[in-house]
């Protein structure tokens, strides 16, 4: 277990509107799930918020902005929490664009920080009664969260990363407002998977100050 004398793991989170919390009333910001997670690990993690609205896979360099931002040190964690916005792409070409592009950003931590660990978050699913989309439009959004998230656990089998998929954990009643974003109750079971990983990482020693 982690040295109650030693500092917080930073954590930056590289996320969309989600993990940004931009849909949620001012009211209920604190209950954003990275914001859970530093409440309940007691010091333990120190998550950056790095999320933004309509964030697809693409942003490379906002990502390589965000990482150079955060200015991580060695026993740090990299959370990718993007795919959600690509879902919306049924060129065909949805995956192999996502998995090019975070094969970009994960090369590109490693490169500056070798023992940096990074989870890759495999996108959270919808509720199709919310959505304002024809159902054909709908069908094809699913079956690409469906696929990215089968693309990310094999994509973080080859790059030695973490994967953790939140496809079917958001309840649906949570997403009642759009179908997409979860309320501040939806965040919880967001920051219950993230924080089991995060845990895991210090318990098994895996993090290295």
């Amino acid at each position: 277990m982690k040295d109650d004398t030693a500092d917080p793991i930073s954590v930056l989170c590289f996320g969309d509107s989600i993990t940004e919390g931009n849909m949620l009333p001012e009211s209920e910001k604190s209950l954003r799930w990275t914001d859970r997670i530093n409440r309940d690990s007691a010091g333990c993690f120190r998550l950056v918020n790095a999320g933004k609205g309509g964030r697809p896979t693409d942003s490379i360099d906002e990502f390589k902005q965000e990482w150079h931002r955060a200015n991580l040190k060695s026993g740090s964690v990299l959370i990718l929490s993007v795919g959600t916005n690509d879902s919306r792409d049924i060129s065909g070409k949805c995956i192999s664009n996502a998995v090019a592009n975070l094969t970009i950003m994960i090369d590109h931590a490693y490169a500056a920080l070798p023992n940096v660990k990074i989870i890759l978050v495999g996108p959270a699913n919808l509720y199709r009664d919310s959505l304002r989309l024809n159902n054909n439009i709908a069908d094809q959004r699913i079956h690409n969260l469906q696929a990215l998230n089968k693309a990310y656990e094999q994509l973080a089998k080859e790059k030695h990363a973490i994967f953790v998929s939140l496809y079917g954990v958001v309840p649906e009643s949570t997403l009642n407002f759009d179908g997409v974003h979860p309320n501040g109750d939806g965040n919880a079971p967001i920051a219950r998977e993230i924080r089991t990983v995060l845990q895991s990482l210090v318990e098994t020693e895996k993090l290295i100050k």
